[in-house]
């Protein structure tokens, strides 16, 4: 259940392990890193689902429980962190290119927000089988899409009859679902970067299989073994969600230099080729 910041807040104190979540003393310390810490607090990182919704190998990240509700290590958290935002300011510096998956509500808002500010592709509806192992398909039904959009905003669009608008409208609407955020797809991503690591189990096992890295935020009820660069963090909260992708968006436009330009327009779209290569 993805929860708001103000519940969340609420929620802190009862989900936090007795004597609070760890002070900076207790875990060494961090220096000038209380104002993070306590932003992260806010936005409700560090929740986990219960106890009996573990998976064995995010035992190491947990610090403790709370009326059967497990809190995330800050430490390790804040390790994982780093590893994934020194990996995403590399993209960033070689101007690789990220595709973003989430297609669990409200999560797809984040998920449509941060790669357009990074004119990056995304999936925030359904991942269709075969996006980053068969692109030729892709190719032909993304540039589809991409024609029947171009005819729609053409000013000849109001000289069609009837009925042909209305097949254009209707198969725009059903195309939008499946292809809306893959049309700056130009060929093999260099990175996915996921939430919900369960929820997108399909898109991670094809990144896989293409040789192709995976970063994401995980609840504990996932296995961080299956990725690259996990973040063990509450997936299933909003602000959580948020303030990641926040954080990694801005470790891509610090190691892409602000070089990121703005989303493109839908005729600088056209006539781009989906390389299988």
């Amino acid at each position: 259940m993805l929860l708001s910041v103000e519940e969340t807040i609420k929620n802190e104190s009862e989900a936090a392990p007795e004597g609070g979540l760890p002070s900076l003393g207790e875990t060494g310390g961090f220096g000038s890193v209380s104002k993070e810490m306590e932003e992260m607090s806010r936005a409700g990182v560090y929740f986990g689902y219960s106890k009996s919704r573990r998976h064995p190998k995010m035992t190491p990240f947990i610090f403790g429980i709370r009326n059967n509700v497990e809190i995330f290590d800050i430490v390790k958290v804040k390790e994982q962190l780093e590893k994934t935002t020194d990996f995403i300011k590399a993209l960033g510096k070689e101007d690789k290119t990220i595709l973003f998956v989430g297609t669990k509500p409200p999560v797809k808002e984040i998920i449509r927000r941060t790669a357009d500010a990074l004119r990056m592709p995304y999936v925030a509806e359904r991942w269709l089988g075969g996006t980053l192992t068969n692109l030729k398909v892709l190719k032909k039904r993304t540039e589809h899409f991409l024609d029947l959009q171009q005819r729609k905003n053409s000013p000849d669009f109001d000289k069609l009859s009837k009925k042909e608008r209305f097949v254009i409208i209707k198969s725009l609407a059903k195309m939008e679902k499946n292809f809306k955020g893959l049309e700056l797809l130009s060929g093999l991503p260099q990175a996915l970067v996921v939430v919900d690591t369960k929820e997108e189990s399909t898109a991670i096992r094809e990144a896989k299989r293409m040789s192709i890295p995976v970063a994401g935020i995980l609840n504990s009820d996932c296995d961080p073994s299956v990725i690259d660069y996990p973040v063990p963090a509450n997936d299933g909260s909003v602000s959580s969600v948020n303030y990641l992708m926040d954080k990694l968006a801005e470790a891509y436009k610090i190691g892409n230099e602000g070089r990121v330009m703005s989303p493109p327009r839908l005729d600088e779209l056209e006539g781009r080729v989906i390389s299988n290569e």
